[in-house]
């Protein structure tokens, strides 16, 4: 200790950080904010950081069948969209290991309801994969509520095949 009393001599370098976070919703991305028509009317940001476009789409290694299966399928869908840059890989890549546990834990749950058995417990565990599934449809910007007013070159960023009638109909298909 110092002559300060009971705080350290550093404590008016440390930076002070209120123990709520930011007041609000967290900003949008700004790509998101050109997809809409910069709705706000605002100054976008000039110096901003802009991942590079990810032309490839091929799944991890560590990740397992199912996983790498949902992983591939969003970054098409992503893809198509032109939202897919190298800044997303990750953020994809725990969204497909969350999406592909809630689908084995939905199975799990619905062999132990067939069998009579107690399925409490896992009923519990594919509400709470379903809602880090929910959080990670927000970070990718994935979801009819979190793509709304979005105007795009659908299909033309990555060509896939896109079956999702809402997604044909909104795009004039």
């Amino acid at each position: 200790m110092s002559a300060t009393g009971n705080r350290p001599a550093f404590h008016a370098t440390l930076e002070r950080r209120s123990p709520m976070g930011h007041r609000g919703p967290a900003p949008k991305p700004t790509v998101i904010r050109k997809l809409e028509g910069n709705r706000s009317k605002r100054p976008l940001p000039e110096n901003e950081p802009e991942p590079d476009a990810v032309k490839a789409i091929a799944a991890p290694l560590h990740l397992s069948d199912l996983a790498a299966e949902v992983y591939v399928q969003t970054a098409a869908i992503m893809r198509s969209y032109d939202l897919l840059t190298v800044a997303d890989l990750q953020p994809l890549e725990l969204f497909a290991d969350s999406y592909s546990q809630w689908i084995e834990a939905v199975q799990n749950r619905n062999e132990l309801k067939a069998e009579g058995e107690d399925y409490s417990g896992a009923a519990k565990m594919c509400r709470e994969l379903a809602s880090d599934c929910n959080r990670w449809f927000k970070v990718l910007g994935l979801g009819p509520a979190y793509r709304v007013g979005l105007v795009t070159n659908f299909g033309l960023g990555g060509g896939a095949d896109i079956s999702d009638p809402v997604a044909l109909k909104i795009c004039g298909s």
